[in-house]
């Protein structure tokens, strides 16, 4: 089923006639259906809304948008073959403050928030300027109401000392710098910004992130959280003295603990250097405990020559006001010259003591460094005062060890190949989270696990299973390779996720889903959920997507699914038709494709159902811009250039396959651009209709 025509970042078509008040009488409370005046099915006939949000400068705003009356209502089970009297759908939800001339409006829905979240590290030292390449800010940022090639309208970011506020706007988004993404990064950035106004101390970063479409109950701000792995306040340290001359400690092979030497001269620190880690950071520690700033920001550096120990170190308390520790290989060492061995006894790094205010929190940040783990020591802190560790741009060799990463600490990743890894590592733990995996790059030749994958960006990973389902998560501009049957790497129920811009690839010879948006036997409903220009690549229900089912023990609601520009191997929806009971229509706004647009389905439901009225594995109507597959053995060919999924046998995929669009692919210039960039860099055409679905240009 295809409807070819496009529509443009305001929701209208080319040549579309001007919106009559009359079309429509009124819109229901559910904000998806109306009572039309004249009845049609499909008529497509177009809709003038006048509706609120926000402009590139974080402005109110009011503009008309023009949406369409689309699929006529069906009746519920068992009268699905029939059609309501006078009730039709509309492409996408009204908004309780929209308004439509002539029209009643009973709408008791509210635009989403955005869902965004951090993407560089904190917890660092900075001089008199903030942002850019040397101390770089990024967020990613999606919202349901996505156009244009713009994710959201406005992103403000507000930076403190406490009594004065610097308000920088950043709102085009950009493709970051950042060298260990394994794809490109569509983000948010800080422009490097003068703080030399603000006092020394802790500088608390906020942002505010506005929507194209929505009220100020409808903007996400970071200062409304707590710290922890969502949304919330980012911190660092201004010294600029400090951060002109940090303090230095260098460790080596041929180091002595005894003899070692801080000092803010690299080459005197150079010369005298440590054995261990941990000893440095002693000394550290008694060198700069009493001073102003502490230990913040001093630097640990690694020597070529040999494998450097962490070392157990000494029980003595650590005096970090906020600033992270940094440990960093030394500038002289080539990468493969110096590695960081973590043993037990495990040390105590960043834990007890001084912790002051705004943070009750250590930090240790590892950066350009090779680690390799040989025990099951993990990384420690205490009940009171727990460590926050980050990786950044390190090769982390877990050496197969079996045993939880966390004790009282939490990890961020800011560039990781990661090998040797095991369930224990990477999974769920009670002691401490995987907060951000960003460029992770983990090739798992061994059994597939679990990912605690709350936020997970610009990441390539191989054979995984499921990446959770928690409340913010987002899984962004990602390769997920070789998935099998093992738990679907993004399968949701609840609110506030996004899927945006993935390769998600199924390799296994045995059929089970792939992707799920409260898929079979779930025990809730979704809403807000963002599933957008991902490229999916398997065999008709080998890689499968089920999406706002409602066929469980109990009733359960979706709304607001937003599903854009995704090339799905087959896509699956159950509801009152296959429950065979009137009252599963939790899923009636998606099963007649509100918010769905220019999606693309190699196969036909799992059942044989197409697109259409009553169907009970499919949608009643997929929504604008379809193009969805008639077979369940002859594919509708998105032409992949080197596809490795599974194929027609079914025989199991090698994996590793090339995602991007050859020339003459039917999802060539077949969609509306919602996102700025593609999942190479390539900037997305803009122009109505000219975008391409999935990943890829």
């Amino acid at each position: 089923m295809r409807f070819g025509f496009g529509y443009g970042p305001t929701g209208g078509r080319p040549g579309a006639p001007g919106a009559s008040a009359a079309v429509i009488g009124n819109v229901a409370a559910n904000g998806w259906q109306a009572t039309m005046v004249s009845p049609a099915d499909l008529a497509l006939a177009p809709v003038t809304v006048l509706r609120q949000g926000f402009d590139a400068s974080a402005q109110i705003r009011t503009v008309p948008e023009t949406m369409f009356t689309t699929k006529r209502v069906r009746n519920v089970y068992p009268a699905q073959a029939s059609l309501t009297d006078n009730q039709v759908a509309l492409n996408d939800y009204i908004l309780a403050t929209d308004i439509i001339a002539g029209v009643t409006n009973d709408s008791g829905e509210t635009s989403p928030r955005p869902l965004a979240n951090w993407v560089t590290p904190d917890r660092l030292l900075v001089g008199n300027s903030i942002g850019g390449a040397e101390a770089p800010v990024e967020l990613v940022a999606f919202h349901y109401h996505m156009r244009g090639g713009r994710q959201v309208a406005a992103v403000r970011f507000l930076i403190s000392d406490g009594t004065s506020t610097i308000a920088v706007l950043a709102s085009t988004p950009t493709v970051s710098g950042r060298s260990g993404d394994q794809n490109a990064v569509i983000v948010h950035a800080l422009p490097a910004t003068d703080i030399s106004a603000l006092a020394e101390g802790p500088i608390t970063v906020n942002a505010e992130v506005y929507p194209h479409v929505g009220g100020a109950a409808s903007v996400v701000r970071s200062a409304d959280m707590a710290r922890g792995r969502d949304f919330s306040p980012r911190y660092f340290r201004k010294d600029v003295g400090r951060c002109a001359a940090p303090p230095l400690a260098y460790v080596s092979v041929d180091g002595n603990d005894g003899t070692g030497l801080v000092s803010t001269l690299a080459s005197a620190a150079k010369t005298l250097p440590f054995l261990t880690v941990s000893a440095a950071l002693d000394a550290i520690q008694s060198a700069y405990g009493a001073s102003g700033s502490g230990i913040d920001g001093c630097r640990i550096r690694v020597m070529a020559g040999g494998d450097i120990m962490l070392g157990s170190g000494a029980a003595i308390a650590k005096t970090q006001k906020l600033a992270a520790v940094v440990v960093e290989r030394d500038p002289d060492a080539a990468f493969g010259d110096a590695r960081l061995i973590v043993a037990g006894p495990r040390p105590r790094l960043g834990s007890g003591g001084s912790i002051m205010a705004p943070l009750a929190t250590g930090c240790i940040h590892l950066r350009n460094l090779r680690i390799q783990r040989t025990t099951t020591s993990s990384f420690a802190g205490e009940a009171a005062t727990r460590l926050e560790i980050v990786f950044d741009n390190v090769d982390y060799d877990n050496n197969g060890q079996a045993a939880g990463m966390f004790s009282n600490s939490d990890a961020y990743v800011y560039g990781m190949t990661l090998t040797g890894a095991t369930s224990q590592l990477v999974g769920a733990s009670a002691n401490g989270q995987w907060r951000v995996w960003r460029g992770l790059k983990l090739d798992n030749g061994g059994a597939v696990f679990n990912v605690e994958g709350y936020l997970v960006v610009g990441s390539t990973i191989r054979r995984t299973g499921s990446l959770g389902s928690a409340t913010g998560q987002i899984h962004a501009f990602n390769r997920f390779y070789g998935a099998e049957n093992l738990n679907a790497p993004f399968s949701v129920t609840g609110t506030d996720k996004a899927a945006i811009q993935n390769v998600y690839e199924f390799v296994s010879a045995t059929s089970a889903v792939m992707t799920g948006i409260t898929p079979d036997n779930a025990s809730l409903g979704a809403s807000n959920i963002l599933f957008c220009n991902n490229s999916l690549a398997g065999f008709n229900d080998h890689g499968r997507s089920n999406h706002a089912y409602d066929e469980g023990a109990a009733q359960r609601n979706s709304k607001f699914i937003r599903q854009h520009g995704n090339i799905f191997v087959q896509l699956n929806c159950k509801g009152d038709v296959f429950q065979a009971q009137g009252t599963r229509t939790g899923n009636f706004a998606y099963k007649h494709g509100v918010g769905c647009t220019d999606n693309f389905t190699q196969f036909r439901s799992a059942n044989g159902d197409l697109v259409g009225q009553g169907a009970s594995f499919a949608q009643d109507f997929a929504g604008l811009g379809a193009n969805f597959g008639t077979s369940n053995s002859l594919r509708n060919d998105p032409l992949y250039a080197a596809p490795a999924a599974t194929t027609a046998g079914p025989v199991a995929g090698a994996g590793g396959g090339d995602y991007r669009l050859q020339p003459g692919s039917p999802c060539k210039r077949s969609a509306s651009a919602v996102l700025s960039h593609d999942l190479a860099g390539n900037i997305r055409p803009t122009e109505i209709g000219t975008d391409s679905r999935g990943a890829y240009l």
